[in-house]
């Protein structure tokens, strides 16, 4: 195969010629093979066969109205630290005593945000309030749920008491 040379360079447009050429004459088969293949199934004649179609009616189902109903108390946060655990002094009852006027059994549950992690940490009074560090004795626990079904978590103090005070 000889070569060209312009200015000096050795020019590979033969190379380029041969490779554009069996490029072309790929895609010339495929494009003249794609058209008889069009041909062969689009032209070409198909039995259709008529076949007997039965009309079906669909009655649908009557919707029954279900009515869930629930009472409900939602109370905004509560908190048995601070004060609460100061004033108390040992009576774990006093923080619910009034609880009973809200009349508990006309409820199916009652909902609240426990604004402080639970946990057996003593913390002193003083530091709980000059820090707002929080944190509810468990002893408040059996008194808490003889009224509130659920108590919610999720607050800006869930995590006073770092990963022990959230688990």
């Amino acid at each position: 195969m000889s070569k060209f040379r312009v200015n000096g360079v050795k020019s590979h447009r033969k190379h380029w010629i041969i490779v554009f050429g069996i490029l072309f004459i790929f895609g010339l088969i495929g494009s003249i093979g794609a058209i008889y293949a069009q041909h062969l199934f689009i032209f070409k004649p198909h039995k259709v066969e008529a076949v007997a179609t039965k009309s079906v009616e669909i009655k649908p189902k009557p919707v029954v109205n279900t009515q869930i109903t629930g009472r409900y108390l939602f109370n905004g946060s509560i908190a048995w630290d601070r004060a609460i655990e100061r004033d108390a002094k040992g009576n774990y009852d006093r923080p619910f005593s009034n609880l009973d006027s809200f009349n508990p059994a006309k409820y199916d549950a009652w909902i609240a945000d426990l604004e402080c992690p639970v946990t057996n940490a003593v913390i002193p009074y003083q530091t709980q309030v000059d820090k707002l560090v929080f944190n509810c004795p468990p002893a408040f626990d059996a008194s808490a749920r003889k009224y509130f079904s659920i108590l919610n978590l999720a607050n800006n103090h869930a995590y006073d008491q770092g990963r022990d005070g959230f688990l």
